[in-house]
């Protein structure tokens, strides 16, 4: 086994010397920093705190994956579960959770309950050229 996959590797190696690169093959991706993933979630959880809420906020980046996560005092583990799926969710459907909730209730009315004590945060390049959209609720 171990030697069928050393010969494996062998030849994909192999031919990637043979591929030619160019420029226009790569795509460029802009990345958040660390530091500005921080800032969304403290100033979130600030704001949340300010109305009287415990919440988490959490951060996610392109793929979904958190890249920061803040939970306040009182805020459990569940509150920091629901705010990273809510995150996820407006990835994926390009709109914050208050137009999910305005779609959903569409089709299921009075069957989406109210969930304040959780933040989300979804921050993400909205244009190739860079400019940040910053989804919460």
């Amino acid at each position: 086994m171990k030697k069928r996959n050393v010969v494996l590797g062998g030849l994909l190696l192999a031919a990637w010397g043979s591929i030619t690169v160019n420029a226009a093959d790569l795509v460029p991706t802009k990345l958040m920093s660390m530091e500005l993933a921080r800032d969304i979630a403290q100033k979130t959880v600030e704001a949340c705190r300010a109305q009287g809420y415990q919440v988490a906020a959490v951060v996610v980046d392109r793929g979904g994956e958190p890249q920061v996560v803040f939970r306040d005092v009182y805020a459990n583990r569940f509150n920091v579960e629901i705010a990273t799926r809510k995150a996820n969710t407006s990835i994926l459907s390009g709109a914050n959770s208050s137009e999910i909730r305005k779609r959903a209730a569409t089709f299921a009315p009075n069957s989406i309950p109210s969930t304040a004590s959780s933040s989300w945060t979804a921050a993400y390049p909205s244009a190739p050229a860079g400019n940040w959209s910053v989804r919460s609720a």
